[in-house]
């Protein structure tokens, strides 16, 4: 009989351990699109509003869903962020562990890259009577 008292308290415990690990959770959903069309490979960054701390990232699918959590509380700031796309911040205070959160996206960013500059080192020299070759890069 006190064998089962003590399961008994024990799973009453971990029932209410459980409960307090999921409560302290904060999930932000939703989908990204762009003129009714999902949207993929958006960035989506989860910032505290207090310090600009980055708390968490994620990417969208490619379906333009995505998912976020944190354990942190308070005003956050959302930021979606794409190639060709004008970035979007929004602040919210979630009051519930799940949020959901739609965006739509306009087009307008960066549409090209002005230059892209390589500098990159051979994997060997060649001098008048010598070769001298790095190591480091064969590895």
């Amino acid at each position: 009989m006190n064998g089962n008292i003590n399961k008994r308290i024990a799973a009453l415990f971990s029932f209410c351990l459980l409960f307090m690990v999921v409560h302290g959770q904060v999930a932000i959903h939703g989908s990204v699109s762009t003129e009714g069309k999902a949207l993929g490979g958006v960035r989506i960054d989860l910032r505290r509003d207090s310090d600009n701390k980055m708390l968490a990232y994620t990417f969208s699918d490619g379906q333009g869903k995505y998912h976020v959590q944190t354990a942190q509380s308070g005003p956050f700031t959302l930021l979606f962020k794409a190639l060709s796309f004008k970035p979007v911040s929004l602040s919210i205070t979630p009051t519930q562990a799940d949020t959901l959160i739609d965006v739509q996206l306009s087009a307008g960013g960066v549409e090209q890259l002005q230059e892209v500059i390589v500098h990159s080192k051979g994997p060997y020299r060649r001098g008048r009577d010598t070769i001298e070759l790095a190591v480091k890069s064969f590895l």
